[in-house]
């Protein structure tokens, strides 16, 4: 399922001053991330689009993982692009632009359902319905995937959230340490703990 809403049109249009990254079809995909960063800084509506067509999927995908409602994972994107935006001239510079949105999206869903005094419910049955994508299906065919969504029950909140970053968003154990605010051995331990429980459901 994909994010049903569309880019919140709060960039300005181009007024000749700003930098842009037009190629034939948009931005140029042999520019890399800094540059794209700096556009976006820049005023760019052009990087400041590509980021969010980028990003808003996979960003949706991880709220409903993490447990929060459709509507209120829409809204925190939503809010969080409007708040880049406005606040884009006292940001640093970001080499992993996939990696800073994942950590302040976390962060303010995380502070949004707090507010709603709802707590981190991930890998529902029907969250873990979401995730699985034509690759997993394809390795594992038979009866046993049914049965995953109740050995991931099983399974610690923080374990079940490394394992989705890391390979339903392909992030690195690095990466995943960011985004969680963890040290790179916790996330090893997670991971390697969680994948055990899986595999020995997986072979029975």
């Amino acid at each position: 399922m994909k994010a049903e809403f569309k880019l919140d049109d709060t960039a300005p249009r181009n007024d000749g001053n700003q930098i842009l990254l037009h190629s034939a079809k948009g931005v140029d995909t042999d520019i890399n991330e800094l540059d794209i960063w700096r556009a976006f800084k820049g005023g760019s509506p052009v990087a400041y689009r590509h980021i969010y067509e980028q990003n808003v999927d996979d960003l949706y995908k991880y709220g409903i993982s993490l447990g929060g409602d459709k509507e209120v994972v829409l809204d925190c994107i939503q809010d969080l692009f409007i708040e880049v935006w406005q606040k884009r001239n006292k940001l640093g510079e970001v080499t992993k632009i996939k990696n800073y949105f994942f950590v302040s999206f976390r962060r303010k869903l995380l502070r949004m359902l707090k507010r709603e005094k709802k707590s981190l419910s991930i890998f529902s049955s029907s969250h873990f319905e979401v995730l699985i994508n034509k690759s997993i299906e394809e390795e594992v065919m038979d009866e046993r995937i049914h049965g995953l969504p109740s050995v991931l029950r099983k399974l610690s909140k923080s374990k079940l959230e490394a394992i989705n970053l890391r390979f339903f968003h392909g992030y690195t154990c690095e990466d995943i340490a960011i985004i969680m605010g963890i040290n790179k051995q916790s996330v090893y331990n997670k991971i390697s703990s969680a994948l055990k429980v899986l595999k020995h459901h997986l072979t029975k």
